[in-house]
């Protein structure tokens, strides 16, 4: 996602360039995702809810991969387990799961990290809603996945692999 990449540089102008983008075509995934995600990097809530509905949107009606009907998922799974809106989250979560499963009829490395990254949130958002089980199941499940992504594309998802292995070593404390 090379509308992404540089966020953190320099967020204020960037912030003011994605508004004017999501204004002038707000029905666009890319400008209203932009959009979204800096505002909510930059803890604006309130703001970020809107463009990140529109994207979801768009994603359903045009996806051209169903890799962006997955990350918008996420990313609002993200969005509503930060602003403490759990059930949101998990439904979220849960509907990019299915979406997730449902690409791997392709079985390509991007829907396998796709799946992987969703059942890494699912994993900590069970944890942190007390679902112990659940999350072991959905963390264990994502470390096979970013392992064998690691053996079969890029040493890349070996860094992948730590963050599931930490989100184990937090689930067993």
């Amino acid at each position: 996602m090379l509308f992404r990449s540089n966020l953190h540089q320099r967020p204020t102008p960037a912030l003011a360039e994605y508004e004017k983008a999501y204004r002038y075509r707000p029905g666009v995934f890319a400008f209203a995702f932009a959009y979204a995600v800096l505002l909510h990097k930059q803890h604006h809530y309130a703001e970020a809810e809107p463009p990140y509905l529109t994207a979801l949107q768009d994603a359903r009606e045009n996806a051209a991969h169903p890799g962006e009907l997955v990350t918008i998922l996420n990313s609002l799974g993200e969005f509503y387990a930060e602003t403490n809106r759990l059930k949101e989250a998990e439904e979220n979560y849960s509907a990019a799961l299915v979406s997730a499963r449902q690409s791997l009829t392709v079985n390509t490395v991007a829907d396998r990290r796709y799946l992987a990254a969703t059942l890494n949130n699912l994993g900590r958002l069970y944890n942190d809603t007390q679902r112990l089980s659940d999350s072991e199941s959905a963390l264990k499940e994502c470390l096979s996945l970013y392992q064998q992504l690691s053996r079969e594309s890029s040493i890349y998802y070996l860094v992948d692999s730590a963050v599931a292995l930490n989100n184990l070593g937090i689930l067993y404390e």
